[in-house]
């Protein structure tokens, strides 16, 4: 099956194997051999198309071709591919400045360097967030950050963007929450702040109808028991709050059928992710 999936040429039908690619990372996440196992399917899937188009758009690629290039991107540098890694850290490296990256690729590239380089320059990176007003390199920069995985590193970028005296622009805290909570490397510090800081964020947004976005986006990655209880026990107290009380009750039970659906499936990809690299 990996096979034949990695001979498909039309995006369309890649933008369902990416999406199947992310439930099972749903799944294994927190499991270290299936994490693992999960990052060899995804080289094998992608590893045939990436040798072929590279990074570089060419003028004569359809949208079809430019579409599957930053899929295979997407998934090799997921894959943690050395040499993938190598060459979108040397781009960064080797840019003047980060609009110098090429737009659609510079997420992507500062999320390389942020995880998996020694020597990224956390600051400058915050910096260059704060002195841009393009809010398609403020993404990129945000994307790329919340890709971090040093704990000191991570609580470094929330106290610096949404913390109290953060940068971050009241409508943006929600994206950089949403990142946050993304990754199982980010999400405990993202979950401490929410949570250390509601009454503050309650005065800012309270009164707004984007209040609820705190609720749909802590509870979109759940899909644990443990988690599940987290929840539960902060936004319990909540319900009687008449803006959060509806998506709240959603959440409750979006997060149950996650868990279900978890517990269900969990042995039998992990079982498939085995013999399908074997």
């Amino acid at each position: 099956l990996i096979r034949l999936c990695a001979e498909e040429d039309r995006e369309a039908v890649w933008a369902l194997i990416n999406r199947a690619v992310g439930y099972a990372a749903h799944l294994a996440e927190g499991d270290e051999e299936a994490e693992q196992t999960l990052k060899t399917v995804q080289y094998q899937l992608a590893h045939t198309w990436h040798s072929k188009l590279g990074w570089k758009d060419h003028e004569s690629d359809d949208p079809n071709t430019k579409h599957l290039r930053q899929t295979m991107l997407g998934l090799m540098v997921g894959a943690e591919d050395a040499e993938t890694l190598n060459t979108a850290i040397a781009m960064f490296d080797q840019a003047p400045s980060l609009d110098q990256l090429p737009a659609e690729q510079r997420g992507l590239i500062i999320g390389a360097k942020v995880r998996h380089s020694k020597d990224v320059d956390i600051d400058a990176l915050l910096d260059a967030y704060q002195q841009t007003h393009n809010p398609d390199m403020q993404m990129a920069i945000t994307g790329g950050l919340c890709r971090a995985r040093d704990p000191e590193v991570i609580a470094h970028i929330v106290e610096s963007a949404i913390g109290e005296h953060g940068f971050a622009r009241p409508q943006d805290i929600f994206r950089w929450f949403a990142y946050l909570m993304r990754s199982r490397y980010t999400r405990e510090t993202a979950w401490q702040w929410l949570t250390s800081s509601w009454e503050r964020l309650e005065k800012v947004f309270g009164s707004s109808k984007s209040f609820d976005y705190f609720v749909v986006y802590a509870a979109a990655p759940i899909n644990t028991l443990e988690w599940e209880k987290r929840f539960h026990e902060f936004f319990e107290p909540h319900l009687k709050n008449i803006l959060l009380e509806r998506n709240i009750r959603i959440a409750y039970k979006e997060i149950a059928a996650r868990v279900a659906w978890r517990e269900r499936d969990e042995a039998g990809l992990l079982d498939y992710l085995r013999q399908s690299v074997n």
